[in-house]
This record gives C-alpha cells, structure tokens and sequence, in this order.
C-alpha cells in the first residue's frame, strides 16, 4: 500500500470474517494515480494481496460491502466505483466528489459528499445511480 505522510489505509470493509478490502492513498494529492491503494484478504487479515485501483484518481475515503453481493462499493473526492471481484475490475458509478458510503442492502447505499450531496445506489437487475442533493 502506498505509505507515508497523509497516506496509507483509510478505510476498510469486511463482508465475513474472513474477507475484506482495505483502502486508501495519497490524501492530499487528489490527482494521484498511485496502484497500490486497495488491497485484499482472504484469511482474515492475516495476508493482503494488493489488487487494481477505483476508477477515480486520487485516494479512497470511504468503503462498504454490498450485502447479498460479492462487492464492494469506493468513495473519494474523485468519484464512486464499485467492484464485484475483489478490486480485479472496477466499475465507475459517479464523478463527482464523496467522502463515506454506506450500504444496508444491494438496493439500499448511500453516498455523502461536499455540498450536501446525498446519493442512492442501488444494484439490481440493471444498476442504476439516483442522485439526490438536498
């Protein structure tokens, strides 16, 4: 993982006891491209394997599991990805700036971010982005 002055893991999400990713970057450079900035383990904890970057630029603030999928949901000042197979692709899902996602449900996440900017994701059949500003 990248390490050093504001940078390193920011933010980890486990689906079971076993599983999780762990995320982060350069904090206070929003334009790194920095590869190691997730990173996988299967045994909980005990080993991480360093797997592809979100779609965005920049460092991961937030993360969640996505329950009832194999998923997991990034958020950062650059955007909002998902990835279905532990960090080996990822899909982007919005542009705009986040700071922390959350998720009850596939049909239940929330994304936060500057400017009051509240969004809902949800994964069905078809995924779909609904965004929402207050």
């Amino acid at each position: 993982m990248v390490t050093g002055e504001a940078a390193g893991v920011a933010t980890l999400a486990f689906r079971d006891e076993q599983h999780g990713m762990a995320l982060g970057g350069r904090i206070l450079n929003p334009d790194d491209r920095s590869d190691s900035v997730s990173a996988v383990t299967r045994d909980g904890g005990q080993t991480w394997t360093l797997t592809r970057r979100p779609t965005f630029s920049g460092a991961v603030y937030g993360s969640a599991v996505i329950p009832g999928l194999p998923g997991y949901v990034a958020a950062g000042p650059k955007g909002l990805s998902w990835t279905g197979n532990d960090g080996r692709s990822w899909t982007a899902l919005s542009s705009s700036a986040y700071c922390a996602v959350d998720c009850i449900s596939r049909n239940a996440c929330w994304a936060v971010g500057p400017d009051g900017r509240i969004t809902h994701v949800t994964f069905g059949p078809y995924r779909e982005l609904f965004q929402l500003r207050r």
